[in-house]
């Protein structure tokens, strides 16, 4: 009596397949996990030296009488400095004093 037995057998072809399937696999998981490790380090960094550089801002800014007085509306003072010759037309922080009292008048 003769026995057979019924082997699954993989082609040659199937087999290199399936490395190549089992490689491309790990060199994805691998190029992934080296990614997200940069962009965590990327992250560090920058939130690093956005905190260092916003923690020494200062500026002062100063305005000029003439225009303090406007801001004010001390019309008594804004007269008498005309009246003495201030330039009615001296910016400061970019702004003439005509333009102040326009944006406090609403």
């Amino acid at each position: 009596m003769k026995h057979f037995f019924i082997v699954d057998v993989f082609s040659i072809e199937s087999i290199h397949q399936l490395k190549s399937i089992i490689m491309k696999k790990t060199v994805l998981t691998i190029a992934m996990v080296i990614f997200a490790m940069g962009a965590n380090a990327m992250a560090k960094e920058s939130n690093r030296l956005t905190t260092s550089e916003t923690t020494h801002l200062t500026r002062v800014v100063e305005v000029n009488t003439f225009c303090k007085a406007v801001i004010q509306g001390d019309i008594a003072m804004v007269k008498k400095m005309i009246a003495m010759g201030e330039d009615v037309n001296q910016k400061s922080l970019g702004m003439t004093p005509l333009m102040f009292a326009a944006s406090i008048i609403k």
